[in-house]
């Protein structure tokens, strides 16, 4: 999912729109409504197989924003601890739209007709399943649990690797995150340390990945 998200900021996932660019299809159109090109935001967000999805879970109060963000804005008003969001919604957010991405491409490569809405019971077990989980793996820590443990490993000629990682006090509920970016030979070029607020393990990674994103873009990483 980690990579999914950051590929999906990096309005680089897989969708007829970016299939035509790479000229692996004479077509940019979406091939489940058949109407506009298929955007990220369109796969995701805007199909008419999906939007009613969103409108179910979506505070109406939200919908005018909501529908009306690009991708970069969409993605980080959906990870912030927004006040008319329900409880965990970082995690069903990101949920969802990896379950939408997978339903979209056995609708397009095995021509399965599905809507999103057969998802919500899914959604919601695989979003309870993976909140379970981290409430188990914080029982075993006392204090402060990290979500992951990365280790440096260089990147290719040219490239950057970027390591986030998130944290998240049982006690408090207060999530912080970092990361570091090196090129081939190890040498560090930029990091951050963010303290978000409250939410969950899960969320406390995503926001790193987030702001890992916003600091490649800012210095205009060639490769990341």
């Amino acid at each position: 999912m980690r990579v999914f998200l950051w590929s999906l900021s990096h309005e680089s996932i897989m969708t007829e729109n970016q299939r035509e660019k790479r000229r692996m299809t004479n077509s940019n159109t979406c091939k489940r409504c058949h109407t506009v090109s298929e955007t990220p935001l369109h796969a995701l967000r805007d199909c008419p197989f999906v939007v009613n999805y969103w409108k179910t879970v979506v505070n109406p109060s939200l919908w005018n924003k909501f529908f009306n963000m690009g991708t970069k804005d969409w993605i980080q008003f959906n990870l912030s601890v927004v006040r008319n969001h329900a409880a965990n919604w970082e995690s069903k957010f990101a949920t969802s739209c990896w379950l939408i991405w997978k339903q979209r491409n056995e609708s397009v490569f095995n021509n399965k007709r599905l809507h999103s809405m057969d998802l919500m019971p899914i959604i919601e077990a695989q979003t309870r399943e993976m909140l379970t989980a981290m409430c188990l793996e914080q029982r075993d820590d006392q204090c402060l649990t990290h979500t992951n443990s990365n280790r440096w490993e260089a990147p290719d000629d040219g490239w950057i690797n970027f390591n986030t990682d998130g944290s998240h006090k049982i006690d408090t509920n207060q999530i912080a995150c970092g990361g570091v970016a090196r090129n081939q030979s190890g040498k560090w070029i930029v990091g951050f340390n963010k303290r978000i607020g409250k939410g969950n393990a899960l969320s406390a990674e995503i926001w790193g990945i987030w702001f890992a994103l916003q600091i490649a873009w800012e210095h205009k990483f060639p490769k990341n």
